[in-house]
């Protein structure tokens, strides 16, 4: 993730870590960064000038995603990132993958911190998942896992540039579009 950022956006993400630094960073390159929390504020950076360069002429691994971008992912050797990557073939991204987060009082500390984040900026709260945590206190051994999204596997090898010429029964046709509060 560090050597793409600084490939495709020119930006070190050991400056930008906290707050303050990546809204410098962003406004001086003319994005509006209003309230946004650091990770919104880092994903919209990547989408816009990191990720339409990845897996262009080669398949890509990006790895070790800053903590803030990888919720319920283990910590990286470096503790500011966590154990996460995506794969990207053909400009797309076709899988999202991490080693979990087993240790119960960091998880907790996590999903409350998303709780209080998601409170200053007037978003629909969500409940902390206790059972979880309780499965998480009772022992969960070192565990990962990877999505790979079928859908984007057909738009590769059906060489089609939209996600929704795969689906048999696209979900906006059902429930209409999308709205940020979701």
């Amino acid at each position: 993730m560090r050597e793409a950022f600084a490939r495709y956006a020119a930006l070190d993400l050991d400056t930008v870590g906290d707050l303050p630094a990546l809204r410098a960073a962003m406004e001086a390159r003319g994005y509006t960064t209003g309230d946004s929390p650091w990770d919104e504020l880092l994903t919209q950076l990547f989408a816009n000038e990191v990720e339409p360069h990845l897996g262009r002429t080669r398949p890509v691994i990006l790895y070790d995603y800053p903590l803030a971008m990888a919720g319920l992912a283990r910590r990286a050797r470096d503790p500011r990132y966590a154990e996460r990557f995506e794969f990207y073939i053909a400009g797309l991204e076709l899988g999202n993958a991490f080693s979990e987060l087993n240790e119960p009082d960091e998880q907790a500390a996590r999903l409350r911190a998303d709780q209080a984040e998601r409170r200053r900026l007037g978003k629909k709260q969500y409940a902390v998942d206790d059972d979880f945590l309780a499965a998480l206190r009772a022992g969960m051994p070192p565990a990962g896992g990877i999505a790979v999204g079928v859908d984007r596997l057909i738009m590769l090898f059906a060489d089609v540039a939209s996600i929704h010429d795969t689906l048999w029964m696209p979900g906006r046709e059902l429930f209409g579009p999308a709205t940020l509060e979701d």
